[in-house]
C-alpha cells in the first residue's frame, strides 16, 4: 500500500510541473478556467485531439481559438473518454486571457455555445478553484487531472428479445437479443466494489519478457470503486451507476463487460481456460497477476456509457458511504438494497 500511495504522490508531482506555473499565466495575461463540457459523444472519435480526426477537444479548442482572435488556448480534460463515450459532467481547464473570469464568464459561454456544432456545450464556466497548500507553494495553479477527486459513471443496457425502441439506440447499448440473468449480473458487480489491481481490466496493462505485469506507463493500476448502484428497469432495460476515484483505459467498459458475460452474454471468445466466466474468476482477475489478455471478455459497446459528474474538493464524494452496493428493481414495490461499510481490510480488497 505504501508503495502504491508513493507511486501516486510522484504521478501527481509530474503531472503539477507539467502545467504552467501561476507566475507565468499571469505574466502571459492569462487566467486558469474551470469549464464544465457536455457532448453526444455518438460523432467523436473520443474527447483526445487527434490529428485529422473530430474529437471533442479538438473542436473545443478551434471554437476558442476562434473567439481569442487566431490565440491558442491549450486546454486538459478531467477524462479521455474513448470513441462514442458521452457526457454530461466532464470538467477541463483552459487558459484564456481574461481579466474577470467571473464576470465575463456567463457571456463567453453563450458566445462559445454558438460556434460549437449541437452535439457538445458548454455548461459553466468559472474561474478555476484556489490550488491546494503544496501547489501554491510551488507556485502551481490548480489542475483538472491532480486535483479531481472522483469521478461517477452511467451505464445504460439492454437485453431483451423484443426489440429496442430506434431512438434509444444511441445513448443505451442493446448488449443481447435475449434476457440475460440479471441476478448473476448484480452479483458480479458487487465483487468490483473496493479497492482492486484493475491491471487485467485496463487495456494498457501488459507484463515484461519476465512475465511481470506493468502499464505502460508504469503508473499504479490500483484503484478504488466506492460504490455500485445496479438498476434493474424491467423488461431487460438496466442501469449501472459507478463512483471511483479514477478509471484506467476502459476500466469502466470492461468491468461492465466482464459482469456481462458471466450474465450470459455470448461471445465466442468469453471463456478462461477453457470455460465459460463465472463470478469465481473475479478474484483471480482482480489479484493484479494477470493482465488484459488473460480476461477474454469483450468490452461494453462504448455508446451505453456516460461519465456523469467529475468530483472536487469540497463536493461529496463518495456520495454513498464506503462498499456500497445496491440492487434496486422498478418492478417490485420493496427494493433489495445491501449495503456494506468496510474499513481499509475490505473483504473486498485485493489481498
Amino acid at each position: 500500500m505504501r508503495g502504491v500511495l508513493f507511486s501516486n504522490i510522484i504521478i501527481i508531482t509530474l503531472l503539477a510541473m507539467m502545467t504552467l506555473s501561476s507566475l507565468a499565466l499571469e505574466s502571459l495575461g492569462r487566467r486558469r478556467c474551470a469549464v464544465k463540457v457536455a457532448y453526444d459523444g455518438t460523432n467523436f472519435a473520443g474527447w483526445q485531439f487527434q490529428p485529422n480526426r473530430r474529437t471533442v477537444q479538438g473542436t473545443l479548442e478551434k471554437a476558442l481559438t476562434r473567439r481569442f482572435d487566431g490565440n491558442r488556448i491549450s486546454t486538459l480534460g478531467a477524462s479521455r473518454t474513448d470513441a462514442g463515450v458521452h457526457a454530461k459532467g466532464q470538467v477541463m481547464q483552459a487558459d484564456m486571457p481574461l481579466e474577470d473570469p467571473l464576470g465575463e464568464g456567463p457571456l463567453l459561454r453563450r458566445q462559445l455555445n454558438r460556434m460549437l456544432p449541437p452535439d457538445v456545450r458548454i455548461l459553466d464556466l468559472t474561474p478555476a478553484p484556489d490550488p491546494e497548500p503544496w501547489q501554491a507553494d510551488k507556485g502551481l495553479p490548480w489542475h483538472v487531472i491532480v486535483n479531481s477527486i472522483g469521478k461517477r459513471y452511467v451505464y445504460k443496457l439492454s437485453a431483451s428479445p423484443e426489440p429496442m425502441d430506434p431512438s434509444r439506440r444511441l445513448y443505451r447499448a442493446r448488449v443481447a437479443d435475449y434476457a440475460l440473468d440479471f441476478q448473476k449480473l448484480s452479483d458480479a458487480l458487487e465483487l468490483f466494489v473496493g479497492e482492486h489491481d484493475f491491471r487485467s481490466f485496463s487495456n494498457n496493462a501488459k507484463s515484461d519478457k519476465d512475465g511481470k505485469v506493468k502499464s505502460d506507463d508504469e503508473r499504479s493500476t490500483v484503484r478504488t470503486v466506492h460504490a455500485i448502484d445496479f438498476l434493474d428497469e424491467g423488461r431487460g432495460d438496466a442501469t449501472i451507476t459507478l463512483e471511483l476515484d479514477g478509471a484506467l483505459y476502459k476500466m469502466v467498459r470492461n468491468i461492465v463487460g466482464t459482469s456481462l458475460a458471466i450474465a450470459g452474454v455470448k461471445h465466442r471468445r468469453q471463456r478462461r481456460n477453457g470455460k465459460l466466466l463465472t463470478l469465481d474468476d473475479i478474484p483471480d482477475l482482480l489479484q493484479g497477476t494477470l493482465v488484459r489478455n488473460d480476461n477474454p471478455a469483450m468490452s461494453a459497446p462504448a455508446h451505453g456509457l456516460t461519465l456523469d459528474e467529475v468530483y472536487f474538493k469540497g463536493d461529496t464524494f463518495p456520495t454513498k458511504p464506503p462498499g456500497f452496493f445496491a440492487a434496486t428493481t422498478t418492478t417490485t414495490t420493496t427494493a433489495t438494497r445491501r449495503r456494506r461499510e468496510e474499513d481499509n481490510t475490505a473483504v473486498h480488497t485485493c489481498k
